[in-house]
């Protein structure tokens, strides 16, 4: 029996000092690489209605800058603005992590800049990480009449063009619920404890790099994945809420916004030379793409796909629509659908509403070096689009605006050539 507790007491002891020293490695680790935090979903926690949402009383880091949310989930920075004096226009802004800061702290995020140029004018930040027009529409049905604003900034797309597996898992009550009942189980429960284990994350990591787990899913067929929203379903989300807001008065601002031009260019090329029938050019630019950045991979294979399927090349077209590793998070795989395509929707829903619309896709196209990585932008990107927002916002409201804060142009990355 004794040797039995002393066997136990030096196992737990060995796991105590394994756990020290990967707290430390990953400790080194962190500071060198700048990484975020691996326990990068802290920040949230699991709703049957919205998918997710943002943790109330939560502070740390979420997109590489320091947050704080308060007891209801807003950004601390707002909370003295929900209840503002009569006095001062309400701006809500909703939208995915681009509107919520991500690439930038959160006083350099656009709805802050927006609002510094802006007086007599709180802007409200909604955005959350991951959220598509689905969460938007859900989210500002509740929030429309706690909140009261004289005007809705609105600017979703690039989580709603991301895939789904399986197909039914598209965004929706019943997958939202599914997905909340599956976090309360007790297996998520132990999960989330080995998640707070250096040792554990650093044990996985290692494994991953050697193969012993895997990083992504097995083969699937690109033709048969789906987008969280389609293309209808964006459209009817959008339409929906300028429907919300227009019962209560209040009028909308879509914001149009755009992919990185540099990762997504050998994407584009292919399917402008697609679209131009010249197909071998189509094919050179799209087999790139699949081979290059991760995000655009399986959005270039479908383009493959359709391109072999135009030259008559069924064979071809069967054995590039396999890809042969699937990417997934709890945000959804890689995009399956075009920037175009949903900004155009965006454009015709803001025409038929008779809503205001702002391209901050052509703002951003324009500063291709303020792009951080696939859809973000830095603190430079997040100025040039608030203050094209305190334009806009100062139309529509009949206010002032204090005038541009510009700092020198950012430097321009030119596009790669295949």
């Amino acid at each position: 029996m004794k040797k039995l507790s002393f066997s136990f007491v030096v196992f737990v002891s060995a796991l105590l000092v394994l756990e020290m020293l990967a707290r430390i490695a990953g400790t080194i680790d962190e500071d060198i690489s700048e990484r975020a935090p691996a326990n990068a979903d802290a920040w949230m926690r699991y709703s049957p209605i919205v998918g997710w949402e943002r943790r109330p009383g939560y502070e740390g880091d979420v997109g590489g800058a320091e947050r704080a949310f308060d007891d209801a989930g807003y950004f601390t920075a707002d909370s003295d603005e929900i209840t503002n004096s009569f006095d001062r226009k309400k701006v809500v802004f909703i939208g995915d992590s681009n509107t919520f800061g991500w690439g930038a702290p959160t006083p350099a995020s656009f709805v802050e800049v927006a609002e510094k140029l802006l007086p007599n004018v709180d802007a409200i930040n909604l955005g959350v990480v991951g959220y598509s027009s689905h969460q938007g529409r859900v989210l500002l049905e509740k929030q429309l009449p706690l909140l009261e604003p004289d005007l809705v900034v609105v600017s979703f797309n690039f989580n709603d063009r991301r895939y789904v597996l399986p197909p039914q898992a598209a965004d929706g009550p019943a997958e939202f619920q599914r997905a909340y009942e599956g976090s309360r189980n007790s297996l998520a429960g132990l999960m989330g404890f080995l998640e707070t284990s250096h040792f554990y994350r650093g044990l996985r990591r290692v494994m991953r790099k050697v193969g012993l787990v895997p990083q992504y899913m097995g083969e699937v067929d690109v033709t048969r994945l789906e987008p969280r929203v389609d293309e209808d379903a964006y459209r009817s989300n959008l339409a929906q809420i300028g429907s919300q807001a227009e019962r209560f008065g209040i009028p909308v601002l879509f914001v149009l916004l755009r992919d990185d031009p540099i990762q997504s260019d050998h994407l584009k090329r292919g399917i402008a030379s697609l679209e131009n029938r010249d197909y071998d050019l189509a094919i050179a630019y799209l087999r790139a793409a699949t081979n290059s950045h991760m995000m655009f991979r399986d959005l270039a294979r479908l383009y493959l796909v359709r391109t072999y399927e135009l030259k008559g090349d069924e064979e071809k077209a069967a054995e590039v629509a396999l890809a042969p590793s699937i990417y997934r998070s709890f945000t959804g795989g890689t995009l399956i659908r075009s920037d175009v395509e949903y900004n155009e929707i965006m454009r015709q829903v803001a025409a038929e509403s008779d809503a205001a619309l702002l391209d901050g896709a052509a703002v951003l196209e324009e500063h291709p070096s303020v792009f951080v990585d696939f859809c973000h932008f830095d603190a430079d990107g997040h100025r040039l689009l608030g203050e094209r927002l305190a334009e806009r916002i100062s139309e529509i409201l009949g206010v002032g605006n204090l005038g541009s804060t510009r700092s020198p142009e950012p430097r321009r990355r030119a596009p790669g050539a295949l």
